[in-house]
């Protein structure tokens, strides 16, 4: 586990008389736009088993990380179809009779089957992709040593583009900015190439 202040040797040398309150808080936001568009954090959700007439399910509550979305998920062998916030509001306010469940949202710690399952007993698995929460520490060890040096730049990008500070450079914050992106779009790319292999059931601990 490496804490946010690990990186301030990275950040602080480069930013005149930036205090690192400033510096940790635009780096945590790095990290969070990071993960949530390169989809290099993913975790297998525990299997849980369908209960006849229940579609709502308690999902495991993350230390320090937050779900951003289901990335896929079957009911038994089937395939089910990820929904979004608006549209899982949508099923609920036009609830089906009960049947074969073929779609799945997630909210604040719960999972939600669609249409409600008519029978019990089948096995439903959940990948999901994550970021760091607000009240997140740091990172674990393998995301810092693969990460840490592209989430510094989307830092970096943020603290330059910052006005009316000793640090403030447009020039640099642009110049961060598209490397920040072009980070991104690396770790999305390798990420979407080795999703076919897969990485393992990663922890999702902060501490």
């Amino acid at each position: 586990m490496k804490l946010w202040r690990d990186a301030a040797p990275l950040i602080l040398p480069d930013l005149n008389d930036c205090p690192w309150e400033m510096a940790q808080s635009r780096l945590l936001l790095a990290a969070r736009e990071f993960y949530s568009r390169s989809g290099a954090w993913r975790y297998s959700l525990e299997p849980f088993v369908t209960q006849a007439n229940v579609f709502e399910y308690d999902a495991v509550d993350f230390n320090g990380a937050e779900v951003v979305r289901v990335l896929s998920a079957w009911h038994g062998s089937d395939p089910l179809e990820p929904l979004d916030a608006d549209t899982r509001q949508m099923e609920e306010a036009n609830p089906s009779t009960s049947g074969t469940p073929s779609k799945i949202g997630y909210e604040n710690q719960a999972i939600y089957l669609y249409p409600t399952p008519g029978e019990g007993g089948v096995a439903v698995r959940v990948d999901v992709m994550l970021q760091p929460a607000l009240d997140a520490t740091g990172l674990q060890d393998w995301m810092w040593s693969e990460h840490i040096e592209a989430i510094v730049k989307g830092a970096k990008a943020r603290l330059y583009a910052t006005q009316g500070k000793p640090y403030t450079d447009l020039t640099m914050a642009s110049l961060m900015g598209q490397e920040f992106k072009d980070e991104i779009s690396r770790a999305y790319w390798l990420t979407s190439r080795a999703s076919g292999r897969g990485r393992g059931r990663v922890r999702a601990h902060f501490m």
